[in-house]
């Protein structure tokens, strides 16, 4: 069995929690952020949580995956890997519909093997090169379960530099740990690659983001409602939302940067589309408790009037 990859120091542990908890969120980003630029938020009375206005960068930097040293597959090779990629991309909800439907063949053992057999319903006619490559056997902190996702893995190793294995078949890939190359594979065998990530409620949001590369379906896949036409409008009506529910999609958002600094990606879209969401979400509280502390500001002077007036 391959050995398990561990995408990043921000994973989970050997006993099986994360080390980046959604507890955590808050005391561990705020630590590299001015006081000026925190927030407290009074989610629990004896316990408010500690927000930065702005979502801090990855802890180390990252860097952009240089598509001309990715070992790719003899029916792509020599092709621009740009314009394949932009290609894939382009047919991306179709392959996700590809993706979705590929049913696994689960071996009786409880560990994962080094390949599964995969299978596409009937009705579903496809052809070889848009059929997934990969499975990813997906550990988390945050749940006991292994989340087994059928991958075309080329668009993963485009974007993160720590899945460039994923880029071609295993046999061409250079000696490694985590798949290995003399595995033989049959027309309906995937290779399995396994791995561990801080996040499991955020995988599909970015392997949707990986197949699209649509940075307002992100956008608003981290946002508790519809978006509107602009930052302004879209601050007021969250500022209306329970904070329970921008709570919730602030840890979405802390979630995928989880992930996406695990994964090492450099990738300007799915940080523009973080740092929006954090942002929004972050004014729509701050506006949302002012509006609050002003009610009630409100409220007491207009109480201590009418009894001013009763007294007369």
């Amino acid at each position: 069995m391959p050995r398990s990859f561990a995408a990043s120091d921000c994973s989970a542990s050997d006993s099986g929690s994360s080390s980046c908890s959604a507890d955590s969120l808050f005391s561990t980003l705020s630590t590299s952020t001015a006081a000026s630029d925190i927030i407290a938020v009074p989610e629990r009375p004896n316990n408010p949580v500690r927000l930065p206005l702005k979502l801090p960068p990855a802890p180390s930097a990252a860097h952009d995956v240089d598509l001309s040293s990715l070992v790719v597959d003899e029916e792509i090779k020599g092709l621009p890997l740009g314009l394949v990629v932009g290609k894939l991309q382009s047919m991306g909800d179709e392959l996700l519909r590809l993706a979705g439907a590929t049913h696994l063949s689960m071996p009786t053992s409880q560990s994962v093997p080094a390949k599964l057999t995969c299978h596409l319903p009937p009705s579903i006619n496809s052809i070889k090169s848009t059929l997934p490559s990969h499975v990813l056997a997906i550990r988390t902190g945050d749940s006991p379960r292994t989340l087994l996702l059928p991958v075309h893995g080329v668009l993963w190793a485009a974007k993160s530099p720590a899945l460039a294995i994923l880029s071609s078949s295993p046999g061409l890939q250079p000696p490694s740990t985590h798949l290995d190359p003399k595995v033989t594979y049959e027309a309906n065998e995937l290779p399995v690659l396994q791995m561990t990530l801080p996040s499991s409620s955020t995988i599909p949001i970015l392997n949707q983001y990986l197949y699209t590369s649509s940075r307002t379906r992100l956008l608003s896949s981290l946002l508790p409602s519809p978006l509107p036409a602009t930052s302004f409008d879209l601050v007021q009506s969250l500022s209306h939302v329970a904070p329970s529910n921008l709570l919730r999609s602030i840890n979405r958002v802390h979630g995928l940067w989880q992930n996406v600094v695990a994964l090492e990606m450099a990738d300007e879209g799915v940080w523009d589309a973080m740092d929006q969401a954090w942002t929004v979400l972050v004014a729509a509280l701050i506006v949302r408790e002012r509006r609050n502390t002003a009610s009630a500001t409100s409220s007491v002077g207009g109480g201590v009037a009418g009894i001013g007036q009763a007294g007369n």
